[in-house]
Order: C-alpha cells, then structure tokens, then sequence
C-alpha cells in the first residue's frame, strides 16, 4: 500500500472513533464494561477472535455473530466495542506485524459502518435491545439485523479490495453464499445464547465457549484432513508438469506457479550445493527490493540444511536474524528444504514471506513433497540438458557441432529483414601437425584454435567446428566488409602467437610451431538478383572463396566470395 493511502485511511479512522468515543463518553458506554456480564461476553469474543476456523483458505472469526448476542442485550454501545476489541484481538491472531498495520485502521472501519447500518435498520423497523427485546415482537427486526450486517459487510470488503488494493477478481457471490450458509447456523446459535442468558446468566456463556471450543476442535480436523486431500491431488499434478520442462528456468518457473496455490510467499530461492557450499541458481522474488550481493553464495539459514540434511523453518525474524542478515530484513517466516539425490544433499529450496507463521503444517508438507518432486526433476532437466549439448557440441572443442549450426543458419537466413555473413576456415598443412607430432597433439591445436576464435569474436556470433580441421563463424547483421575484417583479425590471433605441443611420436619435449589458416568469407548481402540466398549456397559461397581466394593463392590469406568471382570474371573475358 502507498504511503499516501496509509496517510489517508489513519486519518479519516483518527477522526472518526475520536467523534465515536467521545459520544460513548456522554452515554457513559464504558461504564457497563464493569459488569461481570459484559465482560463473560467480551472475554468469548476475544477467544472466539483469536481462533479462527480455517476452511477452504479463508480463515472464519465467529466473533461477529456474537456481537448480535451483545447487540440485544447490551444495545449498540455495548456491541460497537466489543466488536472493536475483536477485530483487533483477530488481526493479532492472523499475525499482524509493522508493514500490516494498516489492517487496523481499515477493518475497525468495516466492522464499525457495519454495526452502524445494521443498528440503524433495527430501529427503523421499531427493534427494541435489552429487557424490552421480545422474539416475537422484534423477531423480524433481528432477522433484517443479521441480513444488513451480512450484505453491508461483504459489500465494504469487497469495495476496499477493489478500490484500496486493486484486486480486480473477486468471487462475491461465492463469498456470500459461504457466509449465509453459516450464519443460518450461527444466528440461531447466538439467539439460544440470548435465551439462556436471561434464564442462567453467566452460565450461559461459559457453556457456549465451551460448545465453540469442541466444535472448533472438530471443524478444524475436519478441515485440515478435507485440505491434505485437496492438497495431495493438487501435488499429484504438480509432479506431471515438472516433469514435462525441458530446461532449469522453465522448471523453476513452473514450481513458482504452482507454490502461489498452496502457501502465501515473497521470496524463493533455489541453490546448489558443491563441496558443502551454495551458490545461487535460481531467484524469484515479489517485490522490487535489491537483492544482498551475499545471496549469490546462500545464505546462512539455507547453509543449515546442509549440515543437518532436513527441513529447516522459522517462524519470525528473530529466530533466524542472529545467523546472519544475509536476508533482507522484512522477511518473517523463512523455510529451507534440502533437495536429494542418492541420500546426498545436491540443492536447497529456500521460501520466505513477510508473514509470521505464514506457513501451516499441512503446508510445509506439500512444499516437502514437492521439493523431492523438483530433485528429481531437476536431475532430469540436467540429463537432458547434457544429452542437447552433447548432440548440439563438439566433444573435443566444446564448439557447436554443425548440426547446430545449420539449424541456426537456416533460422537466421528465414528472417528476410536481416543480412548474415559466413566464414569458412581451414587450418593450414594441418596433417603435417598429425603425422609430425601425433594425432593428441593435433587435438590440442584444434581445441586452442577453438578458443582464440571465440576469444576474437563478439557476442551472438555462432562458432561451430564444420569437420576435420575446418570451423565456420555466423555473423548475423554483418556485412560483407565487416565480416571480412574479422577474418583479417582471425588471420592476425592465428599468427601472432605460437602454439605449444608435445611431440608424442619421438619425444615429451614440448615443441612450438605456427599455425595459420585459408579464410573464405560469403555474405546474404551480396546475392543477386539470380542467386539463391539459402543456407546451402551460401556455405557453398564461403567454401570457394576459401578454396579458389585463399589456399590456391598461397594459403595464410582471407578472401571474399565477392572478390574470387569478380577475379574469375576478369580472367573469363581476357580469355
């Protein structure tokens, strides 16, 4: 929330209870809080506040029902700050912290309109509360009470999501239904508790507390056995879509999506673990927070579960602050999940929220299933990623092989707003190397040649090994010119240094020799009218001009494909 908007809603809730306590001052409201009566009532509402029912993931406070208890027997005074107390009592409950504390301000005033409308529509229909309350008499003007408290209350929720926080989809209906379902049980309920009051007193609301704890005690395993299930069916899916990602992020991406369903969380971050170390493979965060230099190597709760190798949770700030602040400091509720392979820990899933006790037990459950889920899909998502770079690479070189290259060509060539150039090298007297020094040593001199041509190049140039001794380079957005001066800078690394060797066929001593190349450089951007520009013709374009430009000419040169035909050109009209 804004800091604008905070400004605003504590300041219009400032102004208002300052005018409502005041007008409870000259009816002397807070007098009746020394009854002993009052306070029964007050102190079941604050424990009906403070536990509530989790169902369906919507946390259900009965308090509010009782306030209609309070309300005909104690009148509107009595109920508006029984009902505050509640609300707060509620709020605390639901782990209320600095950065939340503007829940207050904004539930105290939905509580307080709608005990104000209800009380309204009560005694426009000529309700009564206290002793002149009569069912039969003021039975329709409870009923129309329990409606507006119901209607206006869902409608102001819905109002400040909408306008306040800007939550754009909101099932009102289904809320509604939910919440009428359940006051069908709740208000004969609190009215059998107003009867009773009258014939036994303070009895009666001991014996309703007694009623709420042991029906809370079943709903709630009730609900937690109804939400495992829902839960574990949710998770049998999840276990198919991990295993469908081909790569790392996909995957990542795909556990973040599927977390928001089950637990509220700010902060997630997966690490890998090597020699009892972490260092960073993955980050998702909601926010736009700078994330601490120090994460890149994990953090110190994460570095727990390697020692330990189990599931490592804390509920606050302060049971985790004293390891370190490697986190940022608004986190709370922080766990960390060791990621298994044959019985060793490989990786570590850390989910953190700003949230105290923001994750239940049910749910810490599910983030266990679904991390073995993610072990096991992240060894596959690196098998198959080594089985691609394996087809797509060289062995030797670790270049591109030229199943790749081709593959990348023909997607470059496709895009008809764009020019591509090519060249084509070829190492000189190569086989002179093989059979002089041995096949190893001419091993070696391909995978440095490997590395200068990368070293030379920018970025977005493909390199590949084409076969033998011959490596190609795509240059996209290249003309022919510039493509040609990265030849001549390929000619001049080639040259400039020496290369090492051993000489494994006579001897171990280390020989040095120069290698160079024939370079032959084609471009899309110099194809006629006639010519084909596709993948094929132009490799074909590259290839002569570094067989017909360069080795017939003497070797160690770079010549376009340009530069021969206009050459041949020349010596077709001499003759």
């Amino acid at each position: 929330m804004s800091a604008q908007k905070n400004k605003w809603i504590w300041s219009g809730w400032l102004v208002v209870f300052t005018l409502f306590l005041f007008a409870l001052g000259q009816v002397e409201v807070f007098s009746a809080f020394i009854s002993l009566e009052v306070l029964s009532f007050l102190l079941l509402v604050i424990v009906t506040a403070m536990f509530p029912i989790y169902y369906r993931n919507h946390n259900l406070t009965l308090f509010q029902w009782l306030a209609i208890a309070i309300f005909i027997v104690f009148g509107f005074g009595v109920e508006v700050v029984t009902t505050q107390i509640g609300v707060v009592a509620a709020l605390i409950a639901s782990g209320l912290n600095r950065s939340t504390l503007y829940r207050i301000p904004i539930n105290s005033l939905i509580f307080f309109i709608t005990s104000s409308t209800s009380a309204l529509a009560f005694y426009i229909v000529g309700g009564q509360t206290g002793e002149s309350f009569s069912f039969l008499l003021h039975g329709h003007a409870i009923l129309l009470y329990a409606l507006t408290f119901h209607f206006v209350n869902h409608l102001l929720i819905f109002t400040v999501k909408r306008y306040v926080f800007i939550i754009q989809n909101q099932n009102v209906v289904k809320g509604l239904k939910r919440e009428l379902i359940i006051g069908c049980v709740l208000l004969p309920t609190a009215l059998i508790l107003v009867v009773l009051f009258w014939e036994i007193g303070i009895l009666a609301v001991v014996f309703t507390g007694i009623v709420f704890f042991v029906s809370s005690f079943f709903l709630r395993a009730y609900t937690r056995t109804e939400r495992m299930n829902d839960l574990l069916k949710e998770v049998t899916n999840v276990g198919y879509e991990l295993n469908s990602s081909m790569t790392e992020q996909e995957l990542m991406n795909r556990v973040c999506k599927r977390l928001e369903l089950f637990l509220e969380w700010d902060q997630l971050y997966l690490y890998r673990v090597g020699e009892e170390k972490l260092s960073l493979s993955y980050m998702h965060q909601k926010g736009e927070e700078a994330v601490p230099l120090t994460l890149k190597y994990g953090d110190a709760f994460s570095k727990l579960v390697i020692k330990s190798e189990k599931i490592e949770m804390a509920d606050m700030r302060q049971q985790w602050l004293s390891l370190g602040a490697n986190l940022p400091n608004h986190l709370e509720t922080i766990i960390s999940v060791p990621l298994k392979s044959q019985q060793t820990v490989k990786g570590v899933l850390t989910i953190a929220s700003s949230k105290q006790k923001a994750f239940l037990q049910q749910q810490v459950m599910v983030v266990e299933i679904i991390a073995n889920m993610l072990s096991i899909a992240l060894s596959n998502v690196k098998q198959l990623e080594k089985s691609r770079k394996q087809s797509y690479h060289c062995p030797l070189t670790g270049l591109y092989n030229y199943r790749y290259f081709e593959k990348v060509l023909h997607e470059t060539l496709e895009k008809k707003d764009q020019i591509a150039s090519l060249i084509l090298l070829d190492l000189d007297h190569f086989k002179r190397i093989n059979d002089t020094y041995g096949h190893q040593s001419g091993n070696e001199v391909l995978i440095e040649v490997a590395n200068r041509l990368v070293g030379t190049v920018r970025q977005g140039v493909t390199v590949a090994r084409y076969g033998g001794e011959e490596f190609v380079l795509l240059l996209p957005n290249t003309t022919v010119d510039e493509a040609y001066q990265v030849g001549l800078r390929i000619q001049a690394v080639l040259k400039e240094s020496p290369f090492f060797v051993r000489q494994d066929l006579s001897s171990h001593v280390t020989a040095r020799i120069n290698v160079t190349a024939s370079i032959g450089v084609a471009s899309s951007e110099t194809a006629e009218e006639d010519e084909k520009s596709d993948a094929v013709t132009l490799i074909r374009k590259a290839d002569r001009a570094m067989y017909n430009g360069a080795k017939q000419k003497g070797r160690d040169r770079v010549a376009t494909y340009y530069s021969v035909k206009e050459a041949e050109s020349i010596i077709e009209e001499l003759i």
